[in-house]
């Protein structure tokens, strides 16, 4: 009795340092891939309101630890050409960086404006009057960005009425949308978003199955030849 319990001792330390073992090689594991990790490279800022949130927010999390004159620098550069003029006259001193940022924000970042932008995209998509799936398909693209950063900003909901007049741009597509995806006095951007982006798969579907059709009428007429 005093062996088999004194076995089972030993068979419960044993778990427990293999247990042991196995955490600390995930963890090293883990801490190896992040050391991997390429440094974050971010896309320059092209001076767009509907680009500013995107531009920021890369750009507040790379936090290197460098000297303020360096980080400055680094944020010239990462401005395109047309937006660098508004603080190319600053100093490279940490105070000239406190006013460029300042500037940057007071004219790029107003929510407002961010806002405006973001509705103004949709409104400003292009009249597709003919059954074009990779037309309806660009549309769709489009808006579903619009729609996921007007949801990023928590605004999503403030612009549903904006689908009945998107929807106006797709005159040949509306009534089958409507009739087969649409709960008309519900529906919302999400939701327009959604049901064109069903669209666009089912026509694209249909579109291979006509394709593939003559083959199938030559191949049959073959075998009769």
């Amino acid at each position: 009795m005093q062996f088999g319990i004194k076995l089972h001792e030993t068979k419960l330390k044993l778990h427990e340092e293999l247990q042991n073992k196995n955490t600390t090689s995930e963890t090293t594991i883990t801490q190896t891939a992040h050391a991997k990790l390429p440094k974050l490279v971010i896309t320059k800022f092209n001076g767009s309101y509907t680009d500013w949130p995107r531009f920021w927010g890369e750009y507040t999390e790379d936090k290197s630890s460098v000297p303020p004159v360096t980080t400055f620098s680094y944020l010239r550069e990462l401005l395109d050409h047309r937006v660098r003029k508004t603080i190319k006259d600053l100093p490279y001193t940490a105070k000239g960086h406190n006013q460029a940022v300042s500037i940057l924000k007071d004219r790029f970042g107003k929510e407002s404006e961010i806002f405006n932008a973001y509705v103004k995209e949709p409104l400003e998509l292009p009249y597709a009057p003919v059954t074009n799936a990779g037309k309806i398909h660009e549309f769709h693209e489009k808006l579903s960005c619009c729609v996921q950063s007007l949801e990023s900003l928590k605004q999503l909901h403030t612009f549903n009425g904006l689908a009945s007049m998107i929807l106006e741009k797709l005159p040949v597509v509306r009534g089958d949308l409507v009739r087969n995806y649409l709960e008309w006095e519900s529906c919302g951007l999400a939701k327009l978003t959604e049901v064109l982006k069903l669209w666009t798969r089912r026509k694209a579907i249909e579109g291979v199955k006509t394709a593939d059709q003559p083959s199938k009428n030559q191949a049959e007429f073959s075998k009769h030849s």
